[in-house]
């Protein structure tokens, strides 16, 4: 059984990351002396928040300097395409026969039942509200950081914020390493070597964008989105991984005129959004009913409205929008992506499900790139033994501890 001081631990990471891998995260800050039973003077809220923001990032927590911000939300005319979000969701969820596994399950009738209920409500104004506004609510809980849970953290646990902008600081840098905008920091050199940390969270901006060939711009459609400071908005921890993600999947395709890529389990469609300025248009997610919402929201905020192809709307895909589909629609249709991606979620769905998708990518795609950690009950690597099939290369994956990158092609 952990502390008190563990479980604490647990639920601020929670909080933080806005995921559910809170106990396997507070397991390896325990490992590390995070459960209260360390040294006297070595517990308490700050040495916690060091412990669980350390264990995540590739510098040590005192030489990372970050200037903690938030986002006020930007201005918008229009209802966002709510009413077409409302529709798009009504008629996904009675025809989706695919259902969510165990802990989605979880998470849809505890956190999002109530929001469930307004969007079933179609009450356009309270629709607006819920969307408008993220982290009053739970609605992202579980695929991004912008929950009621890790706001009220921020705002009332300094030490947190402070943490949280040091682990935002910390993966910028890491971007510009693996990108090649800064040197790597070389460990084994005298004094060690690490000129990277000199660079403001603008410096960096700046020089990644020119080394991936334009402008990185950090839309923040939203209130109260906790990050770090910079001139082109406040950078969150999320945006800075679909970044990485987007620079690695347009490498993929780079060959190919014009590429169509889908992504099962898109998050917020952070992924997607910086896809399109990397020029890739053809974008479709797949991903469960109710994350679909989030996803078309903020995707319609970022790019328009005319850019947004929702479930049941027109009868051809659009190659020249995003589009948004339930499994269903994935699962029976007969399109072909030049490249497919799953960050994060494979592993996380039962085990017949997860093989039933590998035999529907292979039968869709000549490449699946796949970053997902190792802790559940079995892992993409295995999946791809049963079938008696080899990833192209498999390697961690450079921004995140413990998450594998494999490329697979058919």
């Amino acid at each position: 059984m952990g502390s008190p001081t563990y479980f604490r631990l647990k639920r601020r990471i929670r909080a933080i990351l806005g995921d559910h891998r809170a106990v396997q995260l507070g397991r390896l800050v325990r490992s590390m002396g995070g459960s209260g039973a360390g040294h006297a003077g070595d517990s308490g809220p700050q040495n916690d928040s060091r412990r669980a923001c350390q264990a995540m990032m590739h510098r040590p927590y005192d030489a990372v300097r970050a200037q903690s911000g938030f986002t006020r939300g930007e201005a918008h005319k229009g209802d966002g395409g709510v009413k077409r979000i409302v529709a798009a969701y009504q008629a996904s969820i009675g025809a989706s026969s695919v259902r969510a596994t165990a802990i989605w399950e979880s998470i849809a009738q505890t956190q999002q039942a109530p929001l469930h209920r307004t969007l079933m409500s179609a009450d356009s104004k309270a629709v607006t509200a819920m969307l408008s506004r993220p982290g009053d609510s739970e609605l992202f809980f579980g695929f991004d950081n912008l929950i009621s849970g890790a706001v009220n953290t921020f705002r009332n646990q300094p030490e947190i914020e402070t943490g949280h902008a040091k682990l935002c600081q910390d993966h910028l840098i890491r971007l510009g390493e693996l990108t090649g905008a800064v040197r790597f920091a070389n460990p084994e050199w005298p004094g060690g070597s690490d000129s990277a940390l000199r660079h403001s969270a603008d410096d960096l901006v700046e020089s990644i964008g020119k080394v991936i060939g334009h402008p990185i711009a950090f839309p923040n459609p939203f209130p109260d989105e906790y990050g770090i400071k910079t001139r082109r908005g406040t950078v969150s921890y999320r945006a800075i991984h679909a970044i990485y993600q987007a620079w690695l999947i347009a490498a993929l395709v780079k060959a190919v005129a014009r590429p169509a890529v889908l992504e099962i389990g898109g998050g917020l469609g952070r992924t997607a959004y910086y896809l399109r300025q990397f020029g890739v248009a053809d974008c479709t997610i797949v991903d469960l009913p109710f994350t679909g919402v989030s996803q078309a929201y903020f995707l319609m905020r970022t790019l328009g409205e005319d850019q947004v192809q929702l479930h049941g709307e027109g009868g051809e895909p659009d190659p020249g929008k995003v589009k948004l589909l339930n499994p269903d629609s994935f699962l029976n249709a007969s399109r072909r992506y030049d490249l497919i991606v799953n960050i994060d979620s494979l592993t996380e769905m039962d085990r017949p499900t997860a093989e039933n998708y590998v035999e529907k990518i292979a039968a869709s795609t000549g490449m699946l790139l796949s970053i997902n950690h190792e802790a559940n009950s079995f892992t993409v690597k295995e999946l791809f033994d049963k079938r008696g099939q080899a990833s192209v290369y498999r390697r961690e994956y450079g921004l995140r501890h413990g998450y594998v990158e494999e490329l697979y092609r058919f």
